[in-house]
C-alpha cells in the first residue's frame, strides 16, 4: 500500500511504467533572484508575480514559497485584528487529481499552515492600518493562485492531445460556407456567431471575434445533419476520433447550428382580427426562411460530402419516426441513425 501511494504521488504507475510526473516548482534558483522591495526588507508579506512566489516573514527572515505549494488562503476579522491563514499542501492530506503540488521527497519536513495577525487600528501619522498589508496579500495571492491553476489545468488538458495536420486553405479558390452559425460548446461564455467553411482537408469555423476552430476530415468519426423538420434549430454535429482544443478545454463533440424560428412566444400580444393578416404574413415568412436555411444546409452537406469523398465523410440524418423521449441527462428527444443514437440532436 505504501509503495502504491508513493508511486501515485511521484507519477509512477503501479505496473512500473512512468506516467505524467508533476514538475517540482522552485521559487528562486539563487538568493540573487530575491526581490529587493521595501516590503521584503521590512518583513511584510510580499507576492512576486513574476516568479509566482509568496515571500513570508518567518522568525525574522523573508522565506519564499512557490504558489504551487499553497492549498488555499483565507482571511477573517476578530475584534480589532485581521487574521490571514495560509494552508499548504503536505503529505497525509487528501490529494486529488487537480492538485498541482506533488511531493518528490515525502520524507522532508513540510509546513501545514501559517496564520498572521495585524491590527485594524491606524495610529497617528500612519498612512494605513497594519492590516492593509494582509488584505492586499490575500487579494493578490488569490489572483496569482487562480492564474496558476488555470494555466496548469490547460497544460493538463493539452498533455494528451493528438497532433493534428494543418488545414490546407486554397488562396485562390473561395470555399463554400455557411454564415451566421453558433458553435456548441461555446468558445467563450457568451455565444457568438461565425462562419463555417469547407476546405480541401477539413472544416474551419471562424467567429466574429476572429477565433478559429479547425476540424479535419480524417479526424471525424461520425457526422450528423439534423434538418429543421419539426425542430426550432438546424444543426451539423461532429463526433471526433481525437479531441481538439478550443476554449481552453478538450472537445470531442462539436455542433454548428442556427435558429430557424422564435424559441419564445410573446403571450402579451393581442390577437384581434386586425392582427390576423400580420400573423399570417409572419408565418409565411417563417416558412420561407425555414426552406431557405434548409436548402443552404443541404447544399453545404452535399458539396462537403463530394469534396471529402476520399475521407469517406458521410452525414447521417436521424430518423425522427423511430425517436422517443428519454432522460440520460435530462428530458430530451432521442433519435437513431444507421449507426448511432442521437441525444437531443447531438450524436453520441
Amino acid at each position: 500500500m505504501q509503495t502504491n501511494a508513493r508511486n501515485r504521488l511521484t507519477g509512477i504507475k503501479n505496473d512500473g511504467d512512468f506516467g505524467h510526473k508533476a514538475k517540482s516548482n522552485v521559487a528562486y534558483k539563487g538568493a540573487g533572484q530575491m526581490p529587493k522591495e521595501d516590503d521584503v526588507r521590512k518583513l511584510r508579506i510580499f507576492i512576486d508575480k513574476k516568479y509566482e512566489t509568496v515571500i513570508l516573514p518567518i522568525f525574522g527572515h523573508p522565506t519564499p514559497f512557490h504558489i504551487s505549494t499553497l492549498k488555499n488562503v483565507s482571511t477573517s476579522i476578530e475584534a480589532d485584528y485581521t487574521y490571514l491563514r495560509i494552508n499548504f499542501h503536505h503529505p497525509g492530506a487528501v490529494v486529488g487529481p487537480k492538485d498541482a503540488s506533488m511531493f518528490p521527497n515525502p520524507q522532508s519536513t513540510f509546513l501545514k499552515e501559517m496564520t498572521y495577525r495585524a491590527s485594524n487600528q491606524r495610529h497617528h501619522g500612519d498612512v494605513a492600518s497594519p492590516s492593509t498589508n494582509l488584505n492586499n496579500a490575500y487579494r493578490i495571492i488569490k489572483e496569482v493562485l487562480k492564474k496558476f491553476r488555470s494555466r496548469e489545468a490547460e497544460e493538463r488538458e493539452r498533455a494528451n492531445l493528438v497532433e493534428q495536420d494543418v488545414l490546407v486553405v486554397d488562396p485562390v479558390k473561395s470555399p463554400f460556407r455557411l454564415r451566421d452559425l453558433y458553435i456548441r460548446p461555446n468558445i467563450v461564455t457568451k455565444r457568438i456567431t461565425g462562419t463555417l467553411e469547407a476546405h480541401s482537408n477539413g472544416f474551419r469555423f471562424t467567429s466574429i471575434r476572429g477565433d478559429k476552430v479547425d476540424i479535419l476530415y480524417n479526424n471525424i468519426k461520425h457526422s450528423f445533419y439534423q434538418p429543421c423538420d419539426g425542430e426550432m434549430i438546424i444543426l451539423l454535429h461532429f463526433h471526433l476520433k481525437n479531441a481538439i482544443m478550443y476554449g481552453k478545454k478538450k472537445q470531442t463533440d462539436i455542433q454548428f447550428y442556427t435558429e430557424v424560428g422564435e424559441l419564445t412566444t410573446d403571450l402579451g400580444k393581442t390577437h384581434s382580427r386586425m392582427h390576423d393578416r400580420d400573423d399570417l404574413e409572419a408565418e409565411q415568412r417563417e416558412r420561407e426562411m425555414r426552406e431557405q436555411i434548409k436548402n443552404a444546409f443541404k447544399s453545404f452537406v452535399d458539396r462537403a460530402e463530394a469534396l471529402a469523398k476520399r475521407y469517406n465523410l458521410e452525414f447521417e440524418i436521424p430518423f425522427r419516426d423511430l425517436g422517443f423521449f428519454g432522460c440520460p441527462l435530462r428530458l430530451v428527444f432521442l433519435s437513431t441513425t444507421l449507426g448511432s443514437v442521437c441525444c437531443g440532436g447531438g450524436g453520441r
